[in-house]
């Protein structure tokens, strides 16, 4: 066995890289198996799925901007967080087992201040967070 800590980096206490940021993991193996995980929501979720990648699923805590969770059971290498808005419609799905040592893309606030990423002709919109 073989496992991991990671953690996202949090430049942003206003703003986060899409309506996700994984702050924390912890896995037993390095590509998979049992996951803890806490973070930060967007006002857009309200709730948080993690999709194990084998047919099964682990609802995260949410509450007051922040989730968790504990996976109670393996994960493979494709997990990925679903996040689910009002009404149940879905919002958007991320990796969970990825290199945090930076992020996939550009996010920049409302200004057009990059705050997560290099700056980019192709940033995304930066999400709120208001806890």
């Amino acid at each position: 066995m073989s496992g991991g800590t990671s953690g996202e980096c949090w430049r942003s206490r206003d703003w986060m890289p899409g309506p996700v940021q994984v702050v924390s993991l912890s896995s037993t193996e390095v590509d998979g198996g049992e996951v803890i995980v806490a973070g930060r929501v967007s006002d857009r979720v309200q709730r948080l799925v993690l999709d194990h990648g084998n047919g099964r699923t682990t609802t995260a805590r949410v509450e007051r901007g922040v989730f968790g969770l504990i996976s109670g059971g393996s994960v493979t290498k494709n997990a990925e967080l679903v996040s689910i808005g009002e009404g149940g419609g879905g919002i958007g799905r991320r990796r969970l087992l990825r290199s945090f040592d930076r992020v996939d893309r550009c996010y920049a606030d409302p200004s057009g201040e990059v705050v997560y990423g290099e700056a980019g002709s192709q940033c995304l919109p930066a999400e709120p967070w208001t806890r």
